[in-house]
């Protein structure tokens, strides 16, 4: 058991150290301090489907966005709570927003990614902006972004925001968050030599219009569950060039709104990092689950064996995933009293992972936001 734990220790070490390499070569975005002379003409594209929760304050804080030319384009994606209200409310307030109601979903097509396209096909300036229904952005973000695009001569910035967790199981994502980072974070992600190295971000994507349109826009992704990231792809396969920055006081998100939610969201994404491969997903569950609470069970271990020496390997590691997390709090919203039991609502990520995969081995769907989404 001593043995595991310490493998378990190399492991977590090696797994901080390349999510904080990350972090620095991603590097940060502030707030830029001047305005443009000339304000760009933005779109914003938001999908929104049953987003009552937090469709308004995110909505308000793009219409608040400074030193651009706004045009906002919302698709209410057949919302079955009080969605269209508030959007209807807020359009007649603001002739910037404008309203898709319930566009037709054609066969093959998922219906994130067909808002996606729908929005896209009315927009009219000269960038798009790809933003989630839940996500608030500091009134610079798209003006900050800009500037570094002009500065870089970029057609692509996506910005990774900063993530607010409320719930147990949520609290249990962030190690899965850290996890995710490291897979699809690189050096090399701005690097035009390495088109398939590419990440997206949900919360704010932001692409010149005529290398979208080069692309091939959302058509060729009709089906992608992981929409943002397949987006980043397309986009650098193309010729785009891209950047990818943390943005923590410029854009923030909570991504799920409850326990089940952020149960079943993490399924439908993880597994869906794996396509075809539903056992890797169920391994990969399986080894956070053990790495995690390996150190509990070494030093309950410990402590009935008298192995003194145990115990304190056992509580090394579990005080290094807490400062590792801890450390993480610039990047994170979570509340510090229940950061000490992680490893525990970590299990909630384990659990998910094996439920959605069971699914996907039998060729079932996860149910999301009302509408079933296939995970395999």
């Amino acid at each position: 058991m001593l043995l595991a734990i310490i493998a378990a220790g190399v492991l977590w070490a090696g797994l901080a150290a390349a999510s904080f390499r990350v972090y620095r070569s991603a590097g940060r975005l502030a707030p830029v301090a001047a305005l443009p002379a000339r304000a760009p003409s933005v779109s914003v594209v938001v999908p929104a489907r049953n987003e009552e929760a937090g469709i308004e304050a995110a909505l308000r804080s793009l219409l608040a966005q400074e030193g651009v030319q706004l045009e906002l384009v919302v698709v209410n994606d057949g919302s079955t709570d009080g969605t269209r209200a508030i959007l209807e409310r807020l359009a007649a307030a603001d002739p910037r927003l404008k309203l898709i109601h319930d566009p037709e979903l054609p066969e093959g097509w998922l219906g994130k990614v067909n808002a996606l396209h729908r929005g896209a096909a009315v927009a009219r300036g000269d960038w798009l902006l790809f933003a989630d229904a839940d996500v608030v952005h500091h009134p610079r973000a798209l003006a900050s972004a800009l500037e570094l695009a002009a500065r870089g001569s970029l057609d692509v910035v996506a910005l990774m925001p900063r993530f607010e967790w409320e719930s147990l199981v949520e609290h249990g994502l962030m190690v899965a968050f850290l996890i995710a980072l490291v897979q699809m974070g690189s050096p090399r992600l701005d690097d035009p030599a390495y088109p398939d190295d590419a990440a997206g971000s949900g919360s704010f994507t932001l692409v010149r219009r005529a290398s979208y349109e080069r692309a091939g826009g959302h058509s060729p992704l009709k089906a992608a569950v992981l929409d943002d990231v397949e987006l980043g792809r397309l986009l650098k396969r193309s010729g785009a060039r891209v950047a990818f920055r943390m943005a923590p006081e410029l854009v923030r998100v909570r991504m799920y709104r409850c326990n089940r939610e952020a149960f079943w969201g993490l399924s439908k994404n993880i597994v869906a990092s794996f396509p075809g491969k539903p056992l890797a997903a169920l391994a990969g569950g399986g080894l956070v689950g053990a790495l995690l609470l390996g150190p509990f069970a070494g030093a309950l271990l410990g402590l009935f064996s008298g192995d003194d020496v145990l115990v304190a390997a056992s509580a090394g590691l579990y005080l290094s995933e807490l400062a590792t997390l801890a450390a993480m709090r610039g990047w994170h919203g979570y509340r510090w009293s229940r950061l000490p039991g992680f490893p525990l609502f970590a299990i909630t990520a384990a659990a998910c992972i094996g439920a959605a995969t069971w699914r996907a081995i039998r060729g079932g769907t996860v149910l999301w936001r009302g509408r079933s989404v296939r995970v395999s």
